[in-house]
């Protein structure tokens, strides 16, 4: 998974790159612990060959709205790779 997010985690990241599973599963857990309020709202999705892409908003808070592309690249219908894209993060 390649996500700028990464780095907000684990500040001392040399890179926004997480490749094994067990590692995946520990951001995802840090993650929801620094943002325990954190919500999704899907906008839309494509399907194309293996890939699926995913535009979203993701709420932190009450005050930040982040723009959301992630791409998942699949492979026998399992997700093999997910990058993840931001636009410009709005405050409300």
């Amino acid at each position: 998974m390649r996500s700028p997010k990464i780095k907000v985690v684990y500040p001392d990241k040399t890179n926004a790159t997480i490749y094994k599973r067990k590692d995946l599963e520990e951001y995802f857990s840090l993650g929801l612990k620094k943002f325990s309020k954190l919500h999704f709202t899907p906008i839309d999705f494509i399907v194309k060959g293996n890939n699926i892409l995913l535009e979203y908003h993701g709420l932190p808070d009450n005050k930040i709205k982040w723009s959301v592309i992630e791409k998942f690249e699949l492979k026998d219908g399992l997700i093999v790779k997910s990058s993840v894209f931001y636009g410009i993060e709005n405050v409300e």
